[in-house]
């Protein structure tokens, strides 16, 4: 992983080769264990979008993952590998991801649905207006389109590692709860982003319950 780091920044186009065939390389395979790349657990990526060629390099990468991906499992790989290359999804990929998606059809949305599955838990605060504006990309192509980005990203938000204090609300729940709540103050019904944010609220609000109903057995116990 250090070498290929470094050589992103020299050589970005001969790594995003080696990825691609690691990526035919797993399909041929069909084995889980075959990982052709994946971000590292605090969120480091290669660096693909730091350099020049990286927006170019990465289009052209999804544009050859939509004809090599033909079923779930290649497309999950596919956005496993861009989270390799990129890491955290910032707004330069988040931006190509979306004007990729809007002048695409049902199969450029599973794939950024699967790119989308990979990022960061902290996307859903980060990035409120790009979430809208691929939403609303999503319902552009068809209702499938739409439910299948829309998942991904609730995917990722839940993706993350939660802890607190046993028998005590955990802080991202609550942060989650207030933040669905501002968000659904500022739409519509009819907006794609709404479902999103209100499916997202009542899993925040059966966590707290959850944690709250779990404390008072505790207490019950001890009496």
């Amino acid at each position: 992983r250090a070498f290929l780091a470094a050589s992103i920044k020299k050589d970005p186009g001969s790594v995003v080769a080696l990825v691609m065939a690691r990526l035919v390389e797993a399909k041929r395979r069909n084995d889980w264990s075959y990982e052709p790349l994946s971000k590292e657990h605090n969120g480091k990526g290669l660096g693909l979008m730091e350099v020049e060629a990286g927006p170019r390099l990465l289009w052209d990468f999804l544009d050859w993952a939509l004809e090599e991906s033909k079923d779930i499992p290649s497309a999950r790989r596919v956005g496993q590998a861009v989270s390799g290359l990129c890491g955290d999804y910032g707004e330069a990929l988040l931006n190509l991801l979306l004007d990729w998606v809007s002048s695409g059809t049902q199969a450029h949305a599973t794939l950024v649905a699967r790119v989308l599955q990979e990022s960061q838990p902290a996307l859903i605060y980060e990035h409120s207006k790009f979430i809208r504006d691929i939403l609303n990309a999503a319902e552009l192509v068809g209702e499938e389109a739409l439910d299948e980005i829309r998942s991904a990203i609730a995917a990722a938000t839940h993706s993350g590692i939660r802890g607190g204090t046993p028998g005590e609300p955990f802080p991202d729940d609550l942060r989650m709860e207030q933040h669905c709540e501002q968000m659904l103050a500022t739409l519509s019904r009819a907006e794609p982003a709404f479902d999103l944010y209100d499916g997202l609220l009542k899993d925040a609000r059966y966590a707290i319950a959850r944690q709250r109903k779990s404390k008072e057995a505790i207490e019950e116990e001890d009496d």
